[in-house]
C-alpha cells in the first residue's frame, strides 16, 4: 500500500473537456483521497473541494480534517460521493 502527496488531478467534464487542475492533500493506495486543512471550521466550500475531486476520480469517500481542534476527533469530517 502507498501514499502519495501534492499530486495533481485533472478535472474533466463528462465529454473529457478538461477545465482545470486540483491538487490532493495525500492519496492513499489510489483509493482514499485526503484533504488536510488548519482552519478553524470546515467551510462548505472545502466539503465542496473534496466532493469535486471524489466525482472526478470516482471514489467514494475522503476524509477532510482539520487540525485546530482540541482534540482531532472533533476535527474529522467524512464526505461521502454516492457513485
Amino acid at each position: 500500500m502507498g501514499a502519495a502527496t501534492g499530486d495533481d488531478w485533472k478535472i474533466e467534464r463528462r465529454d473529457a473537456t478538461e477545465v482545470g487542475e486540483g491538487r490532493i492533500d495525500l492519496l492513499v493506495a489510489e483509493r482514499l483521497v485526503v484533504e488536510l486543512k488548519v482552519v478553524e471550521h470546515l467551510a462548505p466550500i472545502r466539503v465542496a473541494q473534496v466532493l469535486s475531486c471524489l466525482k472526478t476520480m470516482r471514489l467514494p469517500i475522503g476524509p477532510l480534517i482539520t487540525f485546530n481542534v482540541p482534540a482531532l476527533r472533533l476535527g474529522i469530517k467524512h464526505v461521502v460521493h454516492n457513485l
